[in-house]
């Protein structure tokens, strides 16, 4: 949305054309095949497999969120909804907006979410890892910032270079649909429950 006009849904994959639960070894196969179908505003996470694996890592930073529902998904399953229900309005100097604009960041991210996706006791398939940075650095460079900040050359210099033209570039609000990760039970009602984005505040009201 720019000036209160939305600029469209932004694809993204639809694991399920209906409300429905989506188990560990089918979430694996679509994160292998089109990645993840997780968006932040409209995750629903159960709390006691969330505080099973401790929580966000903080040391993945704006993909903290993203990198949790996989590794739900992966361990528990995940509901899904392709109901749209909420925006996505992503603007300069936002949290995801700061780990495309700085390369060194983007690059410590992509390591550190590599290094926990290739544990040991990691939950992911193998080869995912390296799919998935070659997907979040294509992703970074074609939702990263299109304009000079006021941080100067420096950042200019370390920035993730763009790709692809004006037409590839959705700078406003992408609307995704809903994801409940971490559970097996009351997946319908978790899944439809509708959330609304409020414009400008980044808050979810139930």
């Amino acid at each position: 949305m720019r000036r209160g006009r939305g600029l469209g849904v932004i694809p993204t994959p639809v694991p399920l054309p209906v409300l429905g639960f989506i188990d560990r070894d089918t979430a694996a196969r679509v994160l292998m095949r089109e990645d993840g179908w997780f968006m932040g505003n409209t995750t629903l996470y159960r709390r006691a497999p969330l505080l099973s694996i401790e929580g966000f890592p903080e040391e993945l930073g704006s993909f903290t969120d993203g990198y949790v529902s996989r590794v739900l998904a992966l361990g528990h399953g995940a509901c899904f909804s392709p109901e749209v229900l909420a925006a996505w309005r992503r603007l300069e100097g936002g949290f995801a907006w700061s780990h495309t604009v700085d390369r060194e960041r983007l690059v410590q991210l992509m390591e550190a979410a590599r290094r926990k996706m290739t544990e040991p006791t990691s939950p992911f398939p193998i080869g995912y890892a390296e799919r998935w940075q070659r997907r979040y650095l294509f992703g970074a460079q074609r939702f990263g910032p299109d304009r000079e900040t006021a941080a100067g050359s420096d950042t200019r210099e370390r920035r993730a270079p763009r790709c692809g033209g004006a037409g590839m570039r959705l700078d406003g609000v992408a609307i995704p649909p809903a994801a409940a990760v971490g559970s097996t039970s009351g997946c319908a009602a978790a899944a439809a429950k509708s959330l609304r984005h409020e414009h400008g505040l980044g808050a979810l009201v139930a």
